[in-house]
């Protein structure tokens, strides 16, 4: 399987954390922007962290940083949303851009998040018990995709 087939459903476990935050960010801005050239598929971000407030605070920055990046890349965007006639002005298209980054990510503290994922990103905490355990109930939970 390609790359680009294992984004359209990915998971990051650890994903508040310093180091999730960032793998998220990149995956959620990724994964907005390959929905918008490629309508045909889904494509989903499963972030899994056991703090309720630090998932609340990951969709925050990602929404604020989605909207940074849709200013930097108006451009871009024009070029995606060409077919879109109710999005004219660049502000309408970059708070669009925020909503499709935002569309595709799904938060929760349970690793059954990522059963149906086929890419997953490791961020815990660095405790080798910790890790352990979550490669176990990983690899039961998504199998040999």
């Amino acid at each position: 399987m390609e790359l680009r087939d294992r984004l359209r459903n990915v998971a990051v476990v650890g994903a508040a954390g310093k180091m999730g935050s960032g793998i998220a960010l990149l995956l959620a801005e990724q994964l907005a922007f390959a929905a918008l050239e490629d309508r045909a598929n889904t494509y989903v971000l499963s972030l899994i962290d056991i703090s309720d407030q630090g998932l609340q605070g990951l969709v925050k920055y990602i929404g604020d940083q989605a909207l940074k990046t849709a200013e930097r890349q108006v451009n871009r965007l024009r070029r995606l949303y060409a077919d879109r006639a109710d999005l004219v002005e660049n502000g309408e298209m970059v708070a669009e851009f925020v909503r499709e980054t935002l569309l595709h990510v799904r938060t929760g503290k349970s690793l059954e998040l990522a059963k149906d994922a086929l890419l997953v990103f490791e961020a815990a905490f660095e405790k080798d018990e910790l890790k352990i355990d979550i490669f176990k109930k990983l690899a039961d939970l998504c199998g040999s995709s």
